[in-house]
C-alpha cells in the first residue's frame, strides 16, 4: 500500500524473545515507511525485482514451515507489512524487507549486495579513470572506522 507524499507510518515494535531468537534487553526499532511519489512510474525491472525477492521470501517462510504472523512477529514488523514484503510492494520499506531476511537467517545475503568486490562495472570505471590520470575517489583513500 502506497501513502501519499509526505505521509509517514512509523511502527513502535518491543522485543523480549522469541522462539530461538532471545535478546538480553528490551530494544525499541522504530521502522518509517518512506513514500514513492510516483509509482506509475517506476520503472519495470523495479517491479520485476522486487515481485521476485517476495515470491522468495514467501518460498523460503514456507520451506521453513513458519507462519506469517510468526516471522512478522521474530521481524518485528506488523502482518500487514509482512504481506506486503511477500507480495514485493516498492513501498514497502527495506528495513522490512531486512528484517524478514533476518527472521528466516538469510540477511548474510545482502551483505554481497553492492560489494566492491563484486562491482565490475564500478571497478572498470576506476581503472579507466586512473589510466587518464584522474584523482581517486575520495573513499579509496580515506580510512573508514566506527568511531563517533
Amino acid at each position: 500500500m502506497l501513502h501519499s507524499a509526505g505521509e509517514k507510518e512509523s511502527i513502535l515494535v518491543l522485543f523480549d524473545s522469541y522462539s530461538n531468537y532471545s535478546f538480553n534487553t528490551f530494544s525499541e526499532v522504530v521502522l518509517t515507511r518512506l513514500t514513492i511519489r510516483n509509482p506509475d512510474k517506476v520503472p519495470a525491472r523495479w517491479l520485476e525485482v522486487t515481485t521476485s525477492l517476495g515470491r522468495n521470501i514467501a518460498a523460503a517462510r514456507k520451506r521453513r514451515r513458519l507462519r506469517q504472523v510468526d516471522v512478522a512477529t521474530m521481524a518485528g514488523i506488523t502482518l500487514p507489512t509482512l504481506r506486503a514484503v511477500e507480495s514485493g510492494n516498492i513501498g514497502t520499506s527495506l528495513g522490512a524487507y531486512v528484517g524478514v531476511l533476518w527472521a528466516l537467517g538469510l540477511e548474510d545475503a545482502l551483505l554481497s549486495v553492492a560489494h566492491l568486490e563484486t562491482d565490475v562495472e564500478g571497478q572498470s570505471r576506476e581503472r579507466a579513470s586512473l589510466k587518464r590520470g584522474l584523482a581517486q575517489p575520495r573513499i579509496s583513500r580515506a580510512r573508514l572506522d566506527d568511531n563517533f
